[in-house]
Formats: structure tokens, C-alpha cells, sequence
């Protein structure tokens, strides 16, 4: 029995060791691709409140700033609409 007990540990061991790495290697890489609006430097409180909605709303036809809004916002806007679409593979948006 207690032979057994220390093949199954050993076992866990070397299936850890060999599976782990690549695995916080993946999570590693999968967290550095989702940048967040304000984890943006050197972006105003505007333009991180733009990009927050258009990440929120970017499945959402209709909704955000007019075609000719210009300033902070509405870059911020775009910036976040492109994000949800790159978080977001498998849905289609407007």
C-alpha cells in the first residue's frame, strides 16, 4: 500500500512539473493581450470613459458617438470598439 502511495505522488510530481510551465506560459500571454481602457497611459478620464462603452457596446448596433464626433471620447470610443471585437472572436458585432 505504501508503495503505491509514492507511485502515485511521484507520478503527480513529474505531471506538474511537465504540464505547468506551458500552462502559466498560455496565461501569462492570454493576460498581456487583454489591456484593459485604463491601463492605458497617458489617456484622459474622457477618452478612457469613451473606450469603456465602445468595449461594452461593440455588439451593439446604433449605439456611441455620431460618425462626425471628433475629440477624446469618441477616439477612445473607437479604441474600445476595436477591443471588444478582438475579445470577442466568435460573435460577429454590427
Amino acid at each position: 500500500m505504501n508503495y503505491k502511495l509514492q507511485i502515485t505522488i511521484v507520478a503527480l510530481v513529474v505531471t506538474t512539473l511537465a504540464l505547468g510551465p506551458p500552462l502559466v506560459m498560455n496565461q501569462s500571454a492570454e493576460a498581456a493581450s487583454h489591456v484593459k481602457c485604463e491601463d492605458e497611459k497617458g489617456k484622459t478620464h474622457t477618452w478612457i470613459s469613451g473606450c469603456k462603452d465602445g468595449w461594452y457596446n461593440w455588439d451593439v448596433c446604433g449605439v456611441g458617438p455620431s460618425e462626425g464626433d471628433k475629440g477624446q471620447y469618441a477616439e477612445g470610443y473607437a479604441a474600445g470598439w476595436k477591443k471588444g471585437q478582438q475579445h470577442n472572436p466568435d460573435r460577429t458585432g454590427c
